[in-house]
């Protein structure tokens, strides 16, 4: 029996969410998943039923794709993200593959090479042009050397209280929160949010997830809770 593919689609516009979720019910071996208008109804429909590929529509007016994917990614580590909508050059696009985007697809797209690109990624085929390949071949390139830079430097070692610090700040928690979690004040969660950064050599909150788990489970063995646990 042929596998069914069950898409869900997020986004703020509802009449894309229901012409691309009515066409792709009619299609064969596809089913609609959640249809939501936020990631908060999307994390209510997948305590049901789980999210196995994800079209996000994000648009122009979006100041940081990339961190709303990696938020995604984080919350659902297992899911495929295709982003569509929102017209970006060949770098900023590199970052959402960063973020955990398998394919991305501009505003002007066709609903048949929308339709093709979701069997491609299904299947775990990666979508995008030759230019964005350079362009993450590029990026793989300087990661890798800045990573060596870091190692020959004597990297700092994260405290145990920064360690927890930057697990919340992998999962997305703002300051406040953080403070919250941890039981201390927030001014003093903000320097503990600083220092993380410092240490780490990032300058942005989302790319602590990947640095910092990967990091210390290399050391230590640690291992975060699951994203959807309580801290």
């Amino acid at each position: 029996m042929v596998q069914r593919i069950r898409v869900s689609i997020l986004g703020e516009v509802r009449v894309f969410l229901d012409a691309v979720s009515s066409r792709l019910a009619r299609e064969d071996g596809m089913e609609i998943g959640a249809v939501a208008g936020s990631i908060r109804e999307l994390l209510a429909a997948a305590r049901t039923r789980p999210v196995e590929l994800l079209l996000v529509h994000l648009g122009e007016e979006t100041p940081q794709p990339a961190e709303v994917v990696w938020d995604l990614k984080t919350l659902f580590p297992h899911t495929r993200i295709i982003v569509a909508g929102c017209k970006r050059n060949e770098l900023e696009i590199v970052k959402l593959v960063e973020g955990g985007a398998s394919a991305y697809l501009e505003h002007d797209t066709s609903y048949q090479v929308l339709l093709q690109t979701i069997r491609d990624v299904f299947e775990a085929r990666t979508s995008c042009s030759l230019g964005v390949l350079g362009h993450v071949a590029r990026r793989m390139t300087e990661l890798a050397a800045a990573r060596q830079d870091a190692d020959q430097c004597g990297l700092k070692r994260l405290s145990s209280r920064e360690v927890e610090v930057a697990r919340l700040m992998a999962l997305g928690l703002s300051n406040r929160l953080i403070a919250k979690r941890l039981k201390i004040r927030p001014p003093t969660a903000k320097n503990h949010v600083h220092s993380v950064l410092h240490k780490l050599m990032v300058k942005r909150r989302w790319e602590i997830g990947r640095t910092t788990l990967m990091r210390r489970r290399r050391e230590t063995g640690w291992r975060p809770n699951g994203p959807m646990e309580e801290a």
